[in-house]
């Protein structure tokens, strides 16, 4: 007489239906798009994040004195422009 199920050491697994195995995929399918989500991320905010990097720079500089008012007006024109690349 034959059971019904192979009594192997994966019976265990099938006997019971799927259980919480289904959460398996569905994790790696979110941290998949995690990490799509903060590549898009980490990549549209970079010229912003150098932007705003320079334009500190430049008005540390303007306030320590190292340059005039109208060079300060000329390259903070050109950095908000975005010729500056």
């Amino acid at each position: 007489m034959t059971p019904d199920y192979w009594a192997g050491p994966w019976h265990m697994w099938w006997a019971g239906g799927w259980g919480w195995w289904w959460i398996f995929p569905l994790m790696m399918l979110v941290m998949a798009g995690l990490c799509v989500f903060g590549m898009f991320r980490h990549t549209l905010g970079r010229g912003t994040h150098r932007k705003s990097s320079a334009l500190r720079i430049l008005e540390q500089r303007f306030a320590r004195g190292d340059i005039q008012k109208a060079e300060y007006d000329e390259k903070k024109a050109v950095l908000l422009s975005g010729e500056g690349r």
